[in-house]
Formats: structure tokens, C-alpha cells, sequence
């Protein structure tokens, strides 16, 4: 808001309503994981995974889909928002940076960069724990270094094949793609109590 632009004020209200319609999803979704795993303990849910009582079951794969699509909203990605886009009426997290330069956009950068690692993250140790270094030598904790280099590392194909393959969706589009993140979670959560 500092630039005297609308600008500013036009990408952070539709960064809010992003978010205020991705949160109850994430937490949902999060939350039928740890229906799952009788427990909210991030180590308890990577320990049920692993045991495999996760496993094929639909409530997971609900949660699985409704992650993805959220972790798309919320880190800004295509087909929800194009981070490389100046076109003033397709902008979201965009419009709030334009106006920057220097050492306070590389800021902004490293912390959109962040989000969308954390993202990764919280996904691999929340849906694929396999390879998690159970115990502290060295050899367990290098193979789980590869482990992840290598979930990174399909993590940045899935997105590149997304990107590729999809357009940038209208704007008010974004509540139909977000409500049908809402829905999976909501329906993985349903599906617990009913078939499990």
C-alpha cells in the first residue's frame, strides 16, 4: 500500500480470500490424516503411515487429492495463480510484489520459496514417510537425505507436468477449485467413519 497503487490493496484482498477458503480445507485434510492415525502427533501419523495401517484406504487417497489442491492455492501455482504473470486482472500474490525491487523482492521471493518448500515438505511427512532416518547415525540419516532429495525431486516433476499442462483458471473460478478441495477433505473424513 506504500506505492500509492491499487495494486497492493487489490492482490492482498485476493490473497485473503485464497486463504480464508484453502485453511478450513488444509485443516480438514489434516485432520482426516489424523482420524487415521488416532492421533494429532505429526511422529505418530509418520509411524502409522509406515506401518502401513494408512494404506488404501479411501479417506487417505481423499486427503491426498484435497493436500495437492490446496497446496497449490496457497503457494500460488498454476492453474490457480501464474507467479511469472504482470497482466493486471490475473494477478493475485503478484500484484502485492509488483512494485518492488532489489533486496526487499528477493526477500518476498525466498519467503514464497519457503512456503512452497514447507508445503513439500509437511506433504512428505504427512502422506509418503518412507525413508524417514529412525534413528541418528550417520548412514540413517544419508539415506534419508537421498530419500528426500528424491521426493523433491518428483514433488518438482508433478508441478512441472501441472504447469504444463494446465492454464491459468479465471479468478472467480477459484472458489469452485477450492470448495472441491473442501469437498475431497470433507468427503475422506466421511468416508472414515462410514467405511472404515
Amino acid at each position: 500500500m506504500d506505492v500509492g497503487t491499487a495494486f497492493g490493496g487489490m492482490g492482498s484482498s485476493r490473497e485473503m480470500t485464497i486463504a480464508s477458503l484453502a485453511e478450513p480445507a488444509m485443516l480438514m485434510a489434516i485432520f482426516t490424516i489424523s482420524l487415521g492415525s488416532a492421533s494429532t502427533s505429526l511422529a505418530q501419523i509418520v509411524n502409522s503411515i509406515q506401518s502401513g495401517q494408512l494404506l488404501l484406504r479411501p479417506s487417505f487417497a481423499f486427503a491426498i487429492l484435497a493436500f495437492v489442491l490446496i497446496a497449490l492455492a496457497e503457494t500460488g501455482r498454476i492453474p490457480v495463480d501464474n507467479p511469472a504473470t504482470h497482466l493486471e486482472l490475473t494477478m493475485i500474490h503478484e500484484a502485492m510484489i509488483l512494485e518492488y525491487s532489489g533486496r526487499h523482492l528477493a526477500l518476498i521471493e525466498w519467503a514464497g520459496m519457503m512456503k512452497l518448500s514447507l508445503f513439500c515438505y509437511l506433504g512428505i511427512a504427512a502422506f509418503f514417510p518412507w525413508g524417514i532416518a529412525a534413528s541418528r547415525d550417520v548412514r540413517a540419516l544419508g539415506l534419508a537425505f537421498v530419500a528426500l532429495v528424491l521426493k523433491l525431486a518428483v514433488i518438482g516433476i508433478g508441478i512441472v507436468l501441472i504447469e504444463t499442462g494446465l492454464a491459468k483458471m479465471r479468478i472467480f473460478r477459484l472458489t469452485e477449485f477450492l470448495g472441491a478441495a473442501f469437498l475431497m477433505a470433507t468427503l475422506g473424513m466421511l468416508s472414515f467413519f462410514i467405511l472404515e
